[in-house]
Protein backbone atom coordinates (compact mmCIF):
# COMPACT_ATOMS: atom_id res chain seq x y z
CA UNK A 1 0.00 0.00 0.00
CA UNK A 2 2.88 2.52 0.51
CA UNK A 3 4.02 4.49 3.11
CA UNK A 4 2.04 7.65 3.92
CA UNK A 5 3.91 9.82 6.13
CA UNK A 6 1.32 12.52 7.44
CA UNK A 7 0.39 12.00 11.43
CA UNK A 8 -2.77 9.94 12.08
CA UNK A 9 -3.66 9.17 8.24
CA UNK A 10 -3.77 5.71 8.04
CA UNK A 11 -4.41 3.24 4.92
CA UNK A 12 -7.21 0.71 4.60
CA UNK A 13 -7.29 -1.90 2.28
CA UNK A 14 -11.37 -2.38 1.14
CA UNK A 15 -13.19 -5.33 -0.24
CA UNK A 16 -12.76 -4.56 -3.25
CA UNK A 17 -8.76 -4.22 -3.35
CA UNK A 18 -9.05 -0.02 -3.53
CA UNK A 19 -7.25 2.13 -0.76
CA UNK A 20 -9.08 4.30 1.53
CA UNK A 21 -7.79 6.81 3.87
CA UNK A 22 -8.78 7.55 7.69
CA UNK A 23 -7.86 10.28 10.12
CA UNK A 24 -7.86 8.23 13.35
CA UNK A 25 -6.11 10.75 16.18
CA UNK A 26 -6.91 8.85 19.40
CA UNK A 27 -6.00 11.50 21.67
CA UNK A 28 -8.82 14.22 19.70
CA UNK A 29 -11.72 12.39 20.96
CA UNK A 30 -11.89 14.74 23.95
CA UNK A 31 -11.70 17.67 21.97
CA UNK A 32 -14.37 16.85 19.53
CA UNK A 33 -12.32 15.45 16.82
CA UNK A 34 -13.52 12.18 15.84
CA UNK A 35 -12.13 9.66 13.47
CA UNK A 36 -13.05 10.53 10.06
CA UNK A 37 -13.20 8.80 6.58
CA UNK A 38 -11.13 10.53 4.06
CA UNK A 39 -12.31 8.91 1.01
CA UNK A 40 -9.80 7.11 -1.34
CA UNK A 41 -8.05 10.36 -3.36
CA UNK A 42 -4.94 10.24 -1.44
CA UNK A 43 -4.03 14.03 -2.47
CA UNK A 44 -7.29 14.92 -0.56
CA UNK A 45 -6.70 12.64 2.06
CA UNK A 46 -3.59 14.56 2.69
CA UNK A 47 -4.72 18.25 2.77
CA UNK A 48 -8.07 17.20 4.96
CA UNK A 49 -5.85 15.09 7.53
CA UNK A 50 -3.28 18.30 7.53
CA UNK A 51 -6.17 20.42 8.12
CA UNK A 52 -7.08 18.50 11.01
CA UNK A 53 -3.32 18.23 11.99
CA UNK A 54 -3.52 21.72 12.08
CA UNK A 55 -7.19 22.31 14.29
CA UNK A 56 -5.35 19.74 16.57
CA UNK A 57 -2.48 21.32 17.15
CA UNK A 58 -4.11 25.01 17.64
CA UNK A 59 -6.42 22.87 20.28
CA UNK A 60 -3.29 21.34 22.35
CA UNK A 61 -1.93 25.10 22.66
CA UNK A 62 -5.57 26.08 24.42
CA UNK A 63 -6.72 28.30 20.95
CA UNK A 64 -10.68 27.19 20.66
CA UNK A 65 -11.81 25.26 17.24
CA UNK A 66 -13.85 22.93 15.74
CA UNK A 67 -13.67 21.25 12.25
CA UNK A 68 -15.12 21.94 9.09
CA UNK A 69 -16.88 19.23 7.56
CA UNK A 70 -14.63 17.56 5.49
CA UNK A 71 -15.83 17.92 1.39
CA UNK A 72 -17.83 15.78 0.53
CA UNK A 73 -19.89 15.03 4.02
CA UNK A 74 -23.11 15.33 4.58
CA UNK A 75 -22.63 18.18 7.04
CA UNK A 76 -20.74 19.86 4.31
CA UNK A 77 -23.77 19.24 1.88
CA UNK A 78 -25.53 20.88 4.40
CA UNK A 79 -23.25 24.02 5.21
CA UNK A 80 -23.48 24.37 1.01
CA UNK A 81 -26.84 24.71 1.44
CA UNK A 82 -26.66 27.50 3.91
CA UNK A 83 -24.09 29.25 2.97
CA UNK A 84 -22.56 28.22 0.02
CA UNK A 85 -23.99 26.79 -3.78
CA UNK A 86 -27.69 26.87 -2.57
CA UNK A 87 -27.73 30.00 -0.28
CA UNK A 88 -29.77 32.46 -2.56
CA UNK A 89 -32.19 29.76 -2.90
CA UNK A 90 -32.44 29.25 0.77
CA UNK A 91 -32.82 32.72 1.74
CA UNK A 92 -35.65 32.92 -0.50
CA UNK A 93 -37.72 30.80 1.44
CA UNK A 94 -39.87 32.01 3.98
CA UNK A 95 -38.29 32.76 7.24
CA UNK A 96 -39.83 29.86 9.34
CA UNK A 97 -39.30 27.49 6.77
CA UNK A 98 -35.43 28.13 6.73
CA UNK A 99 -35.29 28.10 10.38
CA UNK A 100 -36.98 24.34 10.28
CA UNK A 101 -34.67 23.85 7.42
CA UNK A 102 -31.52 24.45 9.86
CA UNK A 103 -33.04 23.28 13.24
CA UNK A 104 -32.92 19.85 10.84
CA UNK A 105 -29.88 19.87 9.30
CA UNK A 106 -28.06 20.63 12.60
CA UNK A 107 -29.43 17.68 13.82
CA UNK A 108 -28.06 16.11 11.30
CA UNK A 109 -24.31 17.60 11.36
CA UNK A 110 -24.63 16.29 14.42
CA UNK A 111 -25.28 12.75 13.97
CA UNK A 112 -22.76 10.52 13.00
CA UNK A 113 -24.70 10.71 9.26
CA UNK A 114 -23.06 13.94 8.88
CA UNK A 115 -19.57 12.23 8.74
CA UNK A 116 -20.68 10.37 6.48
CA UNK A 117 -19.36 10.90 2.81
CA UNK A 118 -22.37 10.99 0.56
CA UNK A 119 -21.22 8.48 -1.59
CA UNK A 120 -21.33 5.87 1.40
CA UNK A 121 -24.95 6.93 2.90
CA UNK A 122 -27.17 4.15 3.20
CA UNK A 123 -30.68 3.19 3.79
CA UNK A 124 -30.19 2.10 6.74
CA UNK A 125 -27.94 4.88 8.23
CA UNK A 126 -31.21 7.20 7.33
CA UNK A 127 -33.07 4.28 9.19
CA UNK A 128 -30.63 4.50 12.29
CA UNK A 129 -30.85 8.77 12.15
CA UNK A 130 -34.74 8.86 12.14
CA UNK A 131 -34.94 6.07 15.38
CA UNK A 132 -32.25 7.91 17.55
CA UNK A 133 -34.19 11.51 16.91
CA UNK A 134 -37.33 9.95 17.51
CA UNK A 135 -36.15 8.31 20.76
CA UNK A 136 -33.90 11.55 22.16
CA UNK A 137 -36.57 14.32 21.07
CA UNK A 138 -40.18 13.21 18.88
CA UNK A 139 -41.21 11.63 16.27
CA UNK A 140 -42.65 14.78 15.17
CA UNK A 141 -38.65 16.21 14.89
CA UNK A 142 -37.31 12.53 13.56
CA UNK A 143 -39.89 13.01 10.59
CA UNK A 144 -39.26 16.77 9.93
CA UNK A 145 -35.36 16.07 9.86
CA UNK A 146 -35.46 13.08 7.57
CA UNK A 147 -37.69 15.02 5.21
CA UNK A 148 -35.24 17.73 4.74
CA UNK A 149 -32.13 15.05 4.70
CA UNK A 150 -34.25 13.98 1.84
CA UNK A 151 -34.44 16.81 0.40
CA UNK A 152 -31.01 17.98 0.58
CA UNK A 153 -29.32 14.41 -0.85
CA UNK A 154 -31.76 15.00 -4.04
CA UNK A 155 -29.62 17.72 -4.60
CA UNK A 156 -27.03 16.10 -4.66
CA UNK A 157 -28.11 13.83 -7.02
CA UNK A 158 -29.52 16.81 -9.07
CA UNK A 159 -25.73 18.54 -8.95
CA UNK A 160 -24.24 14.86 -9.82
CA UNK A 161 -22.45 13.98 -6.43
CA UNK A 162 -24.14 11.14 -5.90
CA UNK A 163 -26.16 8.82 -8.53
CA UNK A 164 -29.04 8.03 -6.85
CA UNK A 165 -31.03 9.38 -3.41
CA UNK A 166 -30.88 6.77 -0.38
CA UNK A 167 -33.58 8.13 1.22
CA UNK A 168 -36.27 7.54 -1.46
CA UNK A 169 -38.36 4.59 -0.66
CA UNK A 170 -37.96 4.11 2.86
CA UNK A 171 -40.88 3.36 4.84
CA UNK A 172 -39.94 5.30 7.92
CA UNK A 173 -42.52 5.58 10.78
CA UNK A 174 -44.54 8.67 10.75
CA UNK A 175 -46.28 11.01 13.22
CA UNK A 176 -49.98 10.88 13.35
CA UNK A 177 -51.76 13.55 11.83
CA UNK A 178 -53.37 16.26 13.60
CA UNK A 179 -56.99 15.56 14.06
CA UNK A 180 -57.60 19.08 15.62
CA UNK A 181 -59.57 21.56 13.46
CA UNK A 182 -61.25 25.06 14.93
CA UNK A 183 -65.12 25.21 15.08
CA UNK A 184 -67.17 28.18 13.43
CA UNK A 185 -68.38 29.19 16.99
CA UNK A 186 -64.54 28.50 18.51
CA UNK A 187 -63.11 30.94 16.09
CA UNK A 188 -65.97 33.72 16.78
CA UNK A 189 -65.23 32.76 20.71
CA UNK A 190 -61.41 33.48 20.02
CA UNK A 191 -61.84 36.99 18.06
CA UNK A 192 -64.38 38.58 21.16
CA UNK A 193 -61.56 37.45 23.77
CA UNK A 194 -59.19 39.15 21.17
CA UNK A 195 -60.96 42.15 20.78
CA UNK A 196 -61.81 42.20 24.90
CA UNK A 197 -57.48 42.30 25.42
CA UNK A 198 -56.81 45.23 23.14
CA UNK A 199 -55.71 42.08 20.53
CA UNK A 200 -58.66 43.43 17.14
CA UNK A 201 -55.50 42.94 15.74
CA UNK A 202 -55.15 38.58 16.32
CA UNK A 203 -59.10 38.53 15.81
CA UNK A 204 -58.47 39.80 12.37
CA UNK A 205 -55.35 37.44 11.38
CA UNK A 206 -57.81 34.60 13.11
CA UNK A 207 -61.00 35.55 10.75
CA UNK A 208 -58.41 35.76 7.71
CA UNK A 209 -56.88 32.21 7.99
CA UNK A 210 -60.12 30.58 8.46
CA UNK A 211 -62.32 32.13 5.70
CA UNK A 212 -59.76 32.44 3.13
CA UNK A 213 -57.74 29.27 3.97
CA UNK A 214 -54.15 30.61 4.01
CA UNK A 215 -51.06 30.11 5.66
CA UNK A 216 -49.99 32.40 8.31
CA UNK A 217 -47.18 33.94 6.92
CA UNK A 218 -49.48 35.17 4.08
CA UNK A 219 -52.00 36.44 6.40
CA UNK A 220 -49.26 38.06 8.06
CA UNK A 221 -47.87 39.62 5.11
CA UNK A 222 -51.18 40.56 3.34
CA UNK A 223 -51.69 44.13 2.16
CA UNK A 224 -54.79 46.18 1.65
CA UNK A 225 -54.00 46.78 -1.82
CA UNK A 226 -54.69 43.23 -2.06
CA UNK A 227 -58.23 43.99 -1.32
CA UNK A 228 -59.77 44.45 -4.28
CA UNK A 229 -63.54 44.65 -5.23
CA UNK A 230 -64.95 42.87 -2.12
CA UNK A 231 -62.17 39.73 -3.48
CA UNK A 232 -59.05 38.72 -1.60
CA UNK A 233 -56.16 38.25 -4.02
CA UNK A 234 -53.05 36.43 -2.65
CA UNK A 235 -50.01 34.74 -4.47
CA UNK A 236 -49.02 32.34 -1.97
CA UNK A 237 -45.37 32.60 -0.59
CA UNK A 238 -44.52 28.69 -0.29
CA UNK A 239 -45.81 27.88 -3.94
CA UNK A 240 -46.33 30.56 -6.01
CA UNK A 241 -50.32 29.70 -6.22
CA UNK A 242 -52.56 32.99 -6.82
CA UNK A 243 -55.73 32.72 -5.71
CA UNK A 244 -58.81 35.21 -5.59
CA UNK A 245 -61.45 34.52 -2.99
CA UNK A 246 -64.49 36.48 -2.32
CA UNK A 247 -64.40 37.79 1.58
CA UNK A 248 -67.82 36.88 3.73
CA UNK A 249 -69.59 40.13 4.89
CA UNK A 250 -67.75 39.87 8.25
CA UNK A 251 -64.50 39.77 6.80
CA UNK A 252 -65.57 42.44 3.95
CA UNK A 253 -66.52 45.45 6.92
CA UNK A 254 -62.91 44.59 8.60
CA UNK A 255 -61.01 45.15 5.04
CA UNK A 256 -63.21 48.20 4.00
CA UNK A 257 -61.99 49.59 7.46
CA UNK A 258 -58.28 48.83 6.63
CA UNK A 259 -57.98 50.79 3.38
CA UNK A 260 -56.16 53.74 5.60
CA UNK A 261 -52.61 51.17 6.06
CA UNK A 262 -50.46 49.46 4.06
CA UNK A 263 -50.86 45.96 5.83
CA UNK A 264 -54.05 44.61 7.47
CA UNK A 265 -52.90 42.85 10.25
CA UNK A 266 -51.22 45.67 12.51
CA UNK A 267 -49.60 44.75 16.21
CA UNK A 268 -51.46 47.79 18.36
CA UNK A 269 -48.35 47.79 20.23
CA UNK A 270 -45.81 49.01 17.28
CA UNK A 271 -47.97 50.05 14.58
CA UNK A 272 -46.08 47.50 12.07
CA UNK A 273 -46.53 43.74 11.05
CA UNK A 274 -45.89 40.84 13.76
CA UNK A 275 -42.77 39.37 13.77
CA UNK A 276 -43.83 35.65 14.13
CA UNK A 277 -42.78 34.53 16.82
CA UNK A 278 -44.36 38.07 18.48
CA UNK A 279 -47.54 36.59 16.79
CA UNK A 280 -47.54 33.25 17.94
CA UNK A 281 -47.35 34.01 21.62
CA UNK A 282 -50.16 36.78 21.44
CA UNK A 283 -52.31 33.91 19.35
CA UNK A 284 -51.75 31.48 22.43
CA UNK A 285 -52.88 34.08 25.04
CA UNK A 286 -55.96 34.73 23.11
CA UNK A 287 -56.68 30.94 23.46
CA UNK A 288 -56.43 30.70 26.40
CA UNK A 289 -58.50 34.23 27.46
CA UNK A 290 -61.32 32.75 24.94
CA UNK A 291 -61.02 29.12 27.67
CA UNK A 292 -59.78 26.68 24.18
CA UNK A 293 -56.58 25.62 25.30
CA UNK A 294 -57.92 22.14 26.21
CA UNK A 295 -58.95 22.11 22.50
CA UNK A 296 -54.81 22.09 21.75
CA UNK A 297 -55.84 24.54 19.01
CA UNK A 298 -53.38 26.16 16.57
CA UNK A 299 -53.37 29.05 14.76
CA UNK A 300 -51.57 26.23 11.78
CA UNK A 301 -54.64 24.49 12.08
CA UNK A 302 -56.96 27.42 10.65
CA UNK A 303 -56.13 26.49 6.71
CA UNK A 304 -57.11 22.90 7.44
CA UNK A 305 -60.34 23.79 9.14
CA UNK A 306 -61.16 26.04 6.47
CA UNK A 307 -61.28 22.95 4.10
CA UNK A 308 -63.32 20.95 6.54
CA UNK A 309 -65.67 24.02 6.71
CA UNK A 310 -66.17 24.38 3.02
CA UNK A 311 -66.55 20.84 2.51
CA UNK A 312 -69.29 20.56 5.23
CA UNK A 313 -70.70 23.25 3.67
CA UNK A 314 -70.79 21.40 0.15
CA UNK A 315 -67.99 22.17 -1.60
CA UNK A 316 -66.52 20.25 -3.89
CA UNK A 317 -62.76 19.42 -3.98
CA UNK A 318 -62.25 21.79 -7.09
CA UNK A 319 -63.86 24.22 -5.52
CA UNK A 320 -62.10 24.22 -2.18
CA UNK A 321 -58.88 24.37 -3.59
CA UNK A 322 -59.72 27.32 -5.63
CA UNK A 323 -59.89 29.01 -2.46
CA UNK A 324 -57.30 27.57 -0.04
CA UNK A 325 -54.72 27.09 -3.18
CA UNK A 326 -54.06 23.16 -2.48
CA UNK A 327 -53.43 20.74 -5.06
CA UNK A 328 -56.86 18.61 -5.08
CA UNK A 329 -54.86 15.55 -3.92
CA UNK A 330 -53.79 17.50 -0.72
CA UNK A 331 -57.60 18.87 -0.39
CA UNK A 332 -58.74 14.76 -0.47
CA UNK A 333 -55.80 13.79 1.71
CA UNK A 334 -57.22 16.85 4.62
CA UNK A 335 -60.81 15.28 3.69
CA UNK A 336 -59.67 11.75 4.69
CA UNK A 337 -57.88 12.68 7.98
CA UNK A 338 -60.32 15.42 9.00
CA UNK A 339 -63.61 15.48 7.63
CA UNK A 340 -65.73 14.01 10.54
CA UNK A 341 -67.98 11.17 10.06
CA UNK A 342 -71.06 12.68 11.73
CA UNK A 343 -74.18 11.50 12.08
CA UNK A 344 -75.95 14.70 10.43
CA UNK A 345 -73.84 13.85 7.41
CA UNK A 346 -75.21 10.24 7.51
CA UNK A 347 -78.26 11.24 7.71
CA UNK A 348 -77.91 13.80 4.62
CA UNK A 349 -76.41 11.09 2.81
CA UNK A 350 -79.44 9.00 3.46
CA UNK A 351 -81.72 11.76 2.53
CA UNK A 352 -80.43 12.11 -0.68
CA UNK A 353 -80.87 7.95 -0.80
CA UNK A 354 -84.51 8.12 -0.12
CA UNK A 355 -85.07 11.24 -2.68
CA UNK A 356 -83.20 9.83 -5.62
CA UNK A 357 -86.00 6.77 -5.19
CA UNK A 358 -89.03 9.64 -4.55
CA UNK A 359 -87.85 10.84 -7.94
CA UNK A 360 -87.70 6.99 -9.49
CA UNK A 361 -91.51 6.31 -8.14
CA UNK A 362 -92.37 9.78 -9.85
CA UNK A 363 -90.97 9.14 -12.93
CA UNK A 364 -92.11 5.30 -13.21
CA UNK A 365 -95.46 6.54 -12.39
CA UNK A 366 -95.46 9.08 -14.88
CA UNK A 367 -94.22 6.39 -17.85
CA UNK A 368 -97.33 4.11 -16.99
Amino acid sequence: MGTVKVRYLEPKRLKDGTTAYIWNNRHAVKAGLVREWLGTNLAAAIARAEALNALWDAIRKGEPGTPAPAPGTVAWLAGELVDGRWRAEHQARPLKTQREIEAALELVKRSPVGRFRLTEISGEDVKALHGRIAEATSLDAAHRTCKWLRWLLGRAVHAKLIASNPTIGLRLKRPTPRRVYWLEDQVETAIAAAAAMGRASIGLALRLAFDLGQREGDVLRLRTAQYDRGDVVITQGKTGATVRVPALPELRAELEGARDRLFVVLSEETGRPYALFNFIHWVRKVIDAAGLAEFGLRFSDLRRSAVVRLAQAGCTVPEIAAVTGHSLQRVEQILETYLPRTSPAARAAIEKVLEQRRRDRAAAERRQ
